[in-house]
């Protein structure tokens, strides 16, 4: 540290760090990509209303759970209303 009154500070620091392999500086990027890809697959379709036409009741609820996860608001079209439902846009209100 260096200090002149009425002028300022000057501050220094010093860090021996270990150096790390490039195998090692490679797991580092690739999991800092992972996390990456994983936050873009959370917020896909953050603030989206997405209408679900899914006769399947098990991929239905497959379907719906994904979608959610990944921030999307769903609905189920049951008994071939979906032309119904986008038309007169209720859900979306």
């Amino acid at each position: 540290m260096e200090s002149v009154p009425n002028k300022g500070s000057d501050f220094s620091v010093f860090l021996r760090l270990p150096e790390i392999s490039m195998e090692e500086h490679a797991d580092v990027q690739t999991q800092t990509a992972v996390k990456t890809e994983e936050a873009n697959y959370e917020d896909a379709f953050r603030g989206r209303r997405i209408l679900l036409a899914e006769d399947n009741e098990i991929n239905a609820m497959i379907d719906i759970e994904i979608l959610q996860e990944m921030g999307a608001s769903v609905n189920l079209a049951e008994n071939d209303s979906c032309y119904e439902q986008v038309r007169c846009r209720h859900l979306w209100r």
